[in-house]
């Protein structure tokens, strides 16, 4: 790890550079960060903001604390979840491209991103394309629903106008969210 850190060294010509370096580094760590902490804002389409604006949670976060203590429980929520999720098939990996699927799928779900993010859910529509026919009615539903989410360009079918009020309230998050049920669902009733 020591050796990794100074390997900018080689780039830049003197200390003064490499140093900014990781300043510029941290700094946009830190922007980031306060971003993800704007829970409460339109546009932010982490699963904790989603979550938030659109449940009474929304009340708790009166406080950064309040709002740190929420992102961890739900954190550790959807660790546990994912826990049982993978745990299934602890023994054949028979149901390894769907882990992969289900972990790519939830990344854009967790940092403050642009909605170029979720092209990692990719793997999840895949996967539930191949195994459409082994799911229920239900499934299928809540998948078609993911897709469009997802997938629907609303600038051009509805307007740029109310396409920006469908970016404010983070439908392609609940798009995300929608294909992971479907994974988990199609995993619990052991079909994918």
């Amino acid at each position: 790890m020591l050796c990794l850190f100074f390997i900018p060294l080689v780039f830049y010509r003197s200390w003064s550079e490499f140093i900014g370096l990781y300043q510029g580094w941290l700094n946009e760590l830190m922007v980031e960060m306060s971003h993800k902490q704007s829970l409460l804002l339109d546009g932010n389409h982490t699963i904790f903001s989603v979550i938030a604006r659109n449940t009474p949670v929304q009340f708790l976060l009166t406080t950064e604390t309040a709002s740190e203590i929420y992102q961890l429980i739900l954190l550790g929520v959807i660790g546990i979840l994912y826990f049982f999720y993978q745990k299934k098939d602890q023994k054949g990996n028979r149901f390894i491209v769907n882990n992969f699927a289900f972990l790519i799928a939830l990344i854009p779900l967790f940092s403050f991103t642009s909605e170029n993010a979720f092209c990692f859910t990719g793997l999840a529509v895949l996967s539930i394309l191949i195994n459409f026919k082994l799911l229920n009615l239900y499934e299928r539903i809540i998948a078609i629903i993911g897709f469009i989410c997802i997938g629907g360009n609303f600038g051009e079918i509805i307007g740029q106008q109310n396409s920006v009020y469908l970016d404010h309230i983070s439908l392609i998050s609940f798009g995300a969210i929608a294909l992971l049920v479907v994974l988990y669902s199609a995993r619990v009733r052991k079909v994918m």
